[in-house]
């Protein structure tokens, strides 16, 4: 999967791969900045903010959250809706027409390259995965999706219904044809983690079995950890224009501080000497000179 980012006053086009960041066709490595915009790697995440406050997300895999400030409402349009509030005229297609068919509102807004052809979506493509199921079928993969009816999703219930996600879950399952798949459920469990997130409630649902996730080089898994986290370079005064939100995956304990993949006690960083980082208290040789 890959995402390409352009904006007509922005001269550069930014593409977004697993693992790589390019811009116009140049591998750069996050934190990365080009005048207030800034690309940045937190966990899993790649970051990307600073133009007239959008901050973009993309959690390496399927998740791609947009966040527009106030005054773009009622200014968009495109796949991801016209940001006015009204879920009901989201699927308008560039002509300003309303459509209830999901593949006639996607192939109207293809936009191929120059020398380029996009095929249509057919209809039967967007059709339901469960539609050829049998209810024998379809009883066991809402009774696989019933764990968010569970301890602890139910301390979210209060600000984030589940129901719709109840929903994606028995479409994902559905999808990859699979009830014997445990981790036909994840994606769904982890949107509605980061749901609740968003809604300030951190719900610590993974487990051996259920969609766990392994960190290492000291880090442990976080519902909500901090989109910028302090640094041995910075020491908590970031560069980073800390942006209001927080994101899930494997972040640094409490006490330690994160520096080139790796958490650190602060008296444990390494420092580093001409764009070369050395352990703590190591000697650096210069000249005839011991640093």
């Amino acid at each position: 999967m890959g995402i390409q980012l352009e904006a007509s006053d922005i001269d550069k086009a930014h593409q977004l791969e697993t693992g790589n960041v390019t811009i116009n066709g140049k591998s750069v490595t996050p934190p990365y900045f080009e005048n207030s915009m800034v690309i940045q790697k937190v966990g899993n995440y790649i970051l990307l903010y600073g133009y007239e406050d959008i901050t973009i997300r993309w959690d390496g895999h399927n998740g791609v959250y947009v966040h527009l400030p106030p005054a773009k409402r009622n200014s968009t349009c495109g796949l991801c809706g016209n940001f006015n509030g009204i879920p009901d005229d989201d699927l308008k297609t560039p002509d300003g027409r309303i459509t209830t068919s999901i593949a006639r509102f996607g192939n109207s807004w293809s936009r191929p390259d120059v020398n380029e052809q996009c095929r249509n979506i057919p209809e039967r493509e967007v059709q339901s995965p469960c539609s050829n199921k049998s209810e024998a079928e379809m009883n066991k993969i809402r009774g696989k999706c019933q764990v968010l009816n569970d301890h602890p999703f139910t301390l979210c219930y209060g600000s984030v219904n589940p129901q719709g996600f109840i929903e994606m879950c028995v479409q994902d399952v559905c999808s990859l044809n699979s009830t014997s798949d445990p981790d036909s459920i994840c994606d769904s469990l982890t949107q509605y983690e980061r749901a609740c997130a968003k809604a300030g409630i951190a719900v610590m649902w993974r487990k051996k079995g259920l969609c766990p996730v392994k960190c290492e080089n000291g880090m442990v898994y976080e519902p909500c950890g901090s989109a910028c986290p302090s640094t041995c370079a910075d020491h908590g005064k970031s560069k980073f224009r800390c942006q209001n939100q927080c994101v899930d995956g494997c972040h640094c304990p409490m006490g330690t501080v994160l520096q080139n993949g790796r958490c650190y006690k602060l008296e444990e960083c390494p420092c580093e000497h001409n764009k070369i980082w050395h352990k703590a208290l190591a000697r650096i040789p210069v000249d005839c000179n011991d640093w």
